[in-house]
């Protein structure tokens, strides 16, 4: 079985390539991935072939998620505007909001409660990095406040590579 893959950064020398079958995590040193001109072929120990076709530069892995949120001003935690939440990183999130005057560098508290079983109630300040026509938004979290409660809901198993 031939799958194509895309690679997540996990330090400035290895990338990890995760089987789309069985979802094992395949280190590759991030040389091998940059002087290769054709996509590269790395076989996974259940059997299945993947086929690299680009490399995702981030620091942290996405998941995507479907949350309802709030977009909260910065100093004094009034309601701006509900959001959606599309995806989440350790390093930031990725949301929807019908709010069109969002620019990149300006900060904002969002806040919005995980899926999990105990419906974490996560509270931190942003910073807009990216703006999309579709009136999505790209933030990095600006203090490390929530990392335990979300290093656990997107890895649950601790593991790390």
């Amino acid at each position: 079985m031939m799958a194509t893959s895309s690679v997540v950064r996990t330090s400035p020398d290895i990338c990890v390539i995760t089987c789309p079958r069985c979802e094992q995590g395949i280190p590759v040193p991030t040389a091998q991935l940059r002087l290769s001109q054709e996509p590269l072929h790395v076989p996974c120990a259940c059997g299945c072939m993947l086929r690299l076709v680009r490399m995702d530069q981030r620091r942290f892995p996405r998941k995507p998620v479907d949350l309802i949120g709030a977009l909260l001003d910065v100093t004094t935690h009034t309601l701006l505007t509900p959001v959606t939440i599309i995806d989440l990183s350790l390093g930031g999130v990725r949301f929807a909001a019908q709010l069109s005057s969002l620019q990149v560098g300006e900060s904002y508290r969002i806040g919005f409660r995980l899926d999990d079983a105990i419906q974490t109630e996560i509270q931190a300040d942003i910073a807009i990095r990216i703006l999309h026509t579709d009136q999505t938004f790209g933030a990095e979290f600006l203090h490390p406040e929530c990392d335990d409660e979300l290093d656990f809901y997107l890895n649950p198993w601790g593991v790390r590579f």
